[in-house]
């Protein structure tokens, strides 16, 4: 019998009750050498057979352990950490299988798990982050397709990364390219649980800096997400006083301050999804449901002839809705050819194909969000992914997609063309494919040069930004709307007192960050439609959260009395500048206190710090 058991992450006693049971009845232990702490042999019996594995391979392996097992001897093949993580097991199991030897597994302590014992950390924190994503860099050995490093930074959760401390450089401009701001949290921590550990505390920028401080080179994970610096979450509810389980009664004693957290309504755009046949329609239902946990609360099926389609799809692209069709690639490029004018303002366009197996963006990728949509969708249904994003392959530096999640506005559209370019030349040189390199230099010969800007770090692309900001070429979006209304104000409205507003305060559209409401407004079909047609975000705070904010903010106790807190549109501009530019001094925040239209209450609130014109 062989038994594969995982050491655990390095500290001798953090291998299982189970693990050293194992080991101690051992005849023949295969361990790996380079990288299990040899303390863990001290378990075996003087007469077991040992192995280090680090010189030896696979087929050597498989040999030892079928000479073993022939001879009717246990053996234990010891991985660090948890085997099922890196750890190389399914190809041994699978020449097992072929020889017909039993095995089984015992689990171990996996090094994510080990560093967030050595910082004392909680990766799923209310609010911050409920998911932990385990991945690395490629290397000599190429990740699948969908699970590069930008595409798992964009859902902002925690990350957990192996085997790249050798690359932190890169990892870093990666990780910010992706959507972590620069100063996001981060850890490394070098043999975790280990005597000899190392943890350094620091951000997602100062990566490679904090490695070679401390002279870091291998044998770390790197640990990211705002969970690593645990200073804004919820309490969980389930220890909560005011919260009711089965096994204890809620108290209802006075809440206290909550922190803001918010969260953003229409992080999806509204759909529109076309079918032409019974197999397509059925699925668009699923897909329709979909969309709807998401929290698209208007996404709509359509099937009808190609001229009704078309009248939907002006009126689609006119709003900026998502269009989903699912049918063929080709009768997609047709239907939508009368209406692509620009990828800045290009609505999202996703094909599915109808057995439900590819999700394929195919217009406004990044500014749009079809590639993040396609992904999530292409999740959801357990569906394969087709990328096809230029940037995306090449894993080069995405402009746009840095610009969306940094709240800058993009005031020359030539600045994505001229990046993507330079990446892309880069990466062809990096591959050694010169005559790509000057194909693509030819084709872009009179792009702009950023003072000889060359992007390769997360240096470079500070650089970069700061030298686009002083030109003009990007905008900072530093201004926090708050609005607050009567219930099913039409669109129209909205939109009117929105523009006077703006244009009496001298505030351009394209300088707004973010619209903010209280959470019952989450579902107003005018202000999201609004938010929706400008992409802008829409977040929603409960009241609790804006009362956390203090005094200072006009008065009414009607509102007070039907909402539960005293005013919406200043408490709300304020919260979302909390909430997304880290304003610390509310009352400075607010620039522009309510201002009064019909049914309509507006306010204005500033990102001072990052006032740079």
């Amino acid at each position: 019998m062989v038994h594969f058991v995982g050491a655990g992450s390095g500290a001798v006693d953090l291998i299982t009750v189970r693990g050293a049971e194992l080991l101690k009845k051992a005849d023949v232990i295969i361990y790996a050498g380079s990288l299990v702490n040899r303390e863990l042999l001290s378990y075996a019996k003087k007469e077991s057979v040992i192995y280090d594995s680090k010189d030896m391979t696979l087929p050597d392996v498989i040999s030892v352990m079928k000479e073993a097992v022939e001879k009717g001897l246990e053996v234990v093949r010891l991985h660090t950490g948890e085997p099922s993580i890196y750890g190389a097991v399914r190809e041994q199991m699978d020449e097992l299988d072929k020889l017909g030897i039993e095995y089984d597994s015992c689990p171990g302590v996996t090094a994510a798990f080990g560093a967030a014992a050595a910082l004392n950390l909680e990766y799923t924190l209310p609010d911050v982050s409920q998911s932990l994503i385990i991945t690395r860099m490629e290397g000599r050995t190429a990740v699948p397709e969908g699970e590069d490093i930008e595409s798992f930074a964009a859902h902002q959760a925690s990350m957990a990364i192996y085997l790249s401390a050798g690359m932190m450089d890169k990892l870093s401009a990666r990780l910010i390219n992706g959507g972590y701001k620069p100063d996001t949290p981060a850890a490394i921590v070098y043999k975790a649980t280990w005597p000899d550990e190392k943890k350094v505390v620091t951000t997602v920028a100062q990566l490679a800096e904090a490695a070679a401080e401390n002279n870091i080179k291998n044998l770390a994970v790197v640990l990211v997400g705002d969970a690593v610096g645990h200073e804004k979450y919820d309490k969980s509810k389930l220890y909560s006083p005011d919260f009711s389980t089965e096994f204890r009664a809620a108290d209802t004693k006075e809440k206290s301050e909550t922190i803001i957290c918010g969260r953003v309504v229409n992080r999806y755009p509204e759909a529109d999804i076309f079918v032409f046949t019974d197999r397509a329609e059925a699925l668009a239902g699923k897909i329709k449901d979909q969309m709807t946990e998401l929290g698209n609360i208007s996404t709509s099926v359509f099937r009808s002839h190609m001229d009704e389609v078309k009248k939907r799809l002006s009126f689609s692209f006119e709003e900026k809705r998502a269009v989903i069709f699912v049918s063929a690639s080709g009768i997609a490029v047709r239907c939508t050819a009368d209406f692509v004018k620009d990828k800045l303002c290009d609505s999202p366009v996703i094909v599915i194909s109808e057995d439900g197996r590819y999700v394929i963006p195919l217009l406004s990728g990044h500014i749009g969000g079809a590639n993040e949509l396609a992904s999530e969708l292409a999740d959801r249904m357990g569906a394969f992914k087709v990328i096809t994003t230029a940037t995306d392959i090449s894993g080069g530096f995405q402009l746009d997609n840095y610009a969306k999640s940094h709240h800058l506005h993009i005031a020359d559209r030539n600045l994505i063309r001229n990046v993507a370019a330079e990446s892309l030349a880069d990466k062809y040189q990096e591959q050694g494919d010169s005559d790509g390199a000057d194909k693509n230099n030819e084709q872009n010969n009179d792009r702009k040069n950023v003072d000889g800007i060359k992007i390769s770090s997360v240096d470079d692309i500070d650089k970069y930004i700061d030298k686009m900001i002083e030109a003009g070429g990007l905008v900072p979006k530093i201004y926090y709307l708050g609005i607050g209304c009567r219930r099913n104000k039409p669109y129209g409205d909205i939109k009117t007192a929105i523009e006077s507003f703006l244009a009496d305060n001298k505030v351009d559209i394209n300088r707004l960050a973010a619209i903010a409401s209280i959470d019952i407004k989450k579902d107003e079909e005018g202000i999201r439609r609004w938010a929706g047609k400008e992409r802008i975000p829409f977040v929603v705070f409960s009241a609790e959260e804006l009362n956390s904010l203090g005094e200072g903010f006009s008065s009414s106790e009607t509102v007070l009395e039907k909402v539960g807190v005293d005013n919406v549109c200043e408490r709300a501009a304020v919260a979302a500048a909390v909430k997304f530019a880290g304003e610390g001094n509310c009352g400075e925040s607010l620039m522009v206190k309510k201002t009064v239209f019909e049914g309509i209450t507006l306010a204005l609130a500033c990102d001072r710090r990052n006032n740079r014109g």
